[in-house]
């Protein structure tokens, strides 16, 4: 599986999904619920004002609901490198969840006998927010656009009198391996084990703390972070390992944590499974 659909996997999870929302968003408090999340369709086809047919596919997009009514359509794309038209998609991208949207009313108003021309929609109908994140998972720094007007060729010493009536957009980007310490221990889901990789990088003392505090840390959906971990090392050939480490757990009625996958990350080379639990040290925490 590539990177892509293995992130796509993970972030399925309401649970997963609503947690990056809680920390990227709201500083780590649990305004959104799992249990209030749909998962939508991830390719919007609409029609444009000439009549021509769209189709535009994005990443993970996500319905926040409240006893059954809309409140916002939740969207999240992922990034592995770097993209130098970033807030040029990122524009599509929301422009297409507004133009589903509006598509979706004027559907309702066909069906009910409600016949607006001009005005397309009512007075009375309105649009659900569209919110939107860029999760980039390289670990060198973004270079690229933050904002459309980053993209435009304007002269450097006419910048600030272009940029008063020129309308910008501004990417929502997290950069994962950047967040502090105190953001990525925000995390409650599994998404919690692929931050901590991410900012591992080379360290090995980064690796060892890792293994510290996720010795005890249950797995909500183990298959989709090994598989995560698997694309990103590229080492394929090392999934059938761990889908036979997760079968045996299963079978034992116990839970996976980082103890669980110890062989595995050695054979992948997640720094020789994070030196063989620093040198038998694990041992002790296999026995408990």
């Amino acid at each position: 599986m590539n990177k892509d659909i293995t992130t796509k996997m993970l972030l399925e999870y309401p649970d997963v999904f609503a947690d990056i929302e809680n920390v990227c968003l709201f500083g780590g408090k649990a305004m959104i619920k799992p249990e209030d999340l749909e998962l939508c369709p991830q390719e919007i086809v609409y029609k444009e004002a000439d009549g021509h047919i769209r189709e535009h596919r994005g990443d993970i997009r996500m319905r926040l609901k409240e006893k059954g009514m809309e409140l916002a359509i939740l969207h999240i794309e992922n990034q592995s490198g770097i993209s130098n038209v970033m807030p040029l998609r990122d524009m599509g991208y929301i422009y297409s969840d507004y133009q589903n949207q509006l598509r979706a009313l004027k559907e309702e108003n066909r069906k009910a006998g409600r016949h607006y021309v001009l005005q397309e929609i009512g007075d009375d109908q309105k649009l659900s927010p569209v919110i939107m994140l860029v999760l980039y998972y390289g670990t060198e720094k973004w270079t690229g656009p933050t904002r459309l007007v980053d993209m435009l060729d304007i002269p450097e010493e006419e910048r600030a009198l272009w940029e008063m009536v020129v309308e910008d957009h501004k990417i929502h980007l997290i950069e994962l391996s950047k967040q502090s310490d105190a953001e990525v221990d925000q995390y409650t889901s599994d998404l919690w084990y692929i931050v901590k990789c991410l900012k591992c990088g080379n360290d090995k003392e980064k690796y060892k703390r890792f293994l510290a505090e996720g010795a005890h840390r249950k797995m909500q959906h183990p298959e989709a972070v090994i598989n995560m971990l698997t694309a990103f090392a590229g080492k394929e050939n090392a999934k059938k390992m761990a889908d036979q480490i997760i079968w045996d757990k299963k079978k034992e009625g116990g839970d996976c944590t980082m103890y669980t996958f110890l062989d595995y990350f050695e054979e992948i080379g997640l720094e020789k499974g994070i030196e063989k639990g620093i040198e038998k040290g694990m041992e002790k925490g296999r026995e408990e």
